[in-house]
């Protein structure tokens, strides 16, 4: 959040990019993302609309996987948590060492 009010725009929109990668665990940042939306510079008003919409789809999937799970039976849960990994592994998945050790949760 700090990065944000950085002087240098690459950095503040490279704040930006981060929080929309970090997601719904960037929630508290959403007030400085909205300040940062009337940034002087194009690149990081563009970065800082995206991190913004990207917290907003994340927190909306933890509502609906929320509602979900108080419906479902655990092993429906875990079928579909493998079926959701599998068509999108997390980042950490990328690196081979770490793909190697989580094989069910990176295959």
């Amino acid at each position: 959040m700090i990065a944000l009010k950085d002087p240098d725009s690459n950095i503040r929109a490279g704040a930006a990019n981060a929080l929309g990668q970090i997601g719904a665990d960037a929630k508290d940042a959403v007030p400085y993302l909205n300040t940062a939306r009337i940034d002087r510079n194009g690149k990081v008003r563009s970065a800082t609309t995206n991190a913004l919409e990207e917290i907003k789809k994340a927190m909306n999937a933890q509502r609906e996987i929320q509602s979900h799970i108080s419906s479902a039976s655990s092993s429906e849960l875990r079928e579909e948590t493998v079926l959701y990994l599998r068509k999108k592994p997390p980042v950490m998945c990328k690196n081979p060492v770490i793909k190697a050790v989580l094989r069910w949760k990176c295959s």
